[in-house]
């Protein structure tokens, strides 16, 4: 018999209150925000630190092996590739 468990879903990634009021404000000056994502792309790492890019692009253009991570008010999308 199958187990009725669920199981819940945990964020990739956690935006802090502080960065996602930063992000929002840019956000909102860019064309058509409401359209957009932060995407979010591990660029390099040296000596156990990674380097990140962020930028903001069309949530349409997420695929289906992106994760995309949708908030109240800003989705986060972290390419697969």
């Amino acid at each position: 018999m199958a187990s009725s468990e669920s199981t819940e879903l945990r964020p990739v990634l956690t935006v802090s209150e502080t960065a996602r009021s930063m992000v929002l404000d840019v956000l909102a000056e860019e064309p058509n925000p409401a359209s957009m994502a932060l995407w979010l792309e591990v660029s390099g790492s040296s000596n156990g630190v990674y380097s990140y890019d962020m930028y903001f692009e069309s949530i349409a253009d997420a695929g289906e092996d992106d994760t995309v991570q949708h908030g109240d008010d800003l989705t986060v999308v972290i390419p697969a590739n």
